[in-house]
């Protein structure tokens, strides 16, 4: 299976992601130190790039959430924002989800070079 370096939307989302879990940040920070694509999918309402970390203890989220984030992006090329929710599998980073949230469509849409920038920084409840 052929990996590759995440681009520069999936990073931003993902370093977004680690600052609004402060009791974690360390950790989800560590494991997206080693995050490589392992596949992604432009579904055409959105994309999900599936995800590698090295699996090392020490970096594993114990807090029982299999989802994370709260995170929009303006998108070149898109009318409305995106949204993305990274999930999580027994601690570990598995796939980052980014969705449309208007009637448009991703199809077609560089998502690996797409010029971009995160608008919301909401965190979650509870962090």
């Amino acid at each position: 299976m052929s990996e590759s370096e995440l681009t520069l939307l999936e990073r931003a989302v993902l370093n977004e992601i680690c600052r609004q879990y402060p009791k974690d940040q360390a950790l989800l920070e560590a494991q997206v130190a080693s995050a490589r694509v392992t596949s992604r999918e432009n579904t055409g309402a959105g994309f999900f790039s599936d995800l590698s970390v090295a699996r090392d203890p020490a970096h594993k989220v114990t807090a029982g959430e299999r989802t994370r984030g709260w995170v929009h992006a303006r998108i070149d090329g898109l009318q409305y924002e995106m949204g993305f929710i990274l999930f999580l599998e027994d601690g570990f980073l598995s796939c980052l989800e980014g969705y449309l949230n208007g009637d448009e469509t991703t199809t077609g849409l560089d998502l690996v070079n797409a010029a971009f920038e995160i608008t919301n920084l909401a965190p979650p409840a509870g962090t």
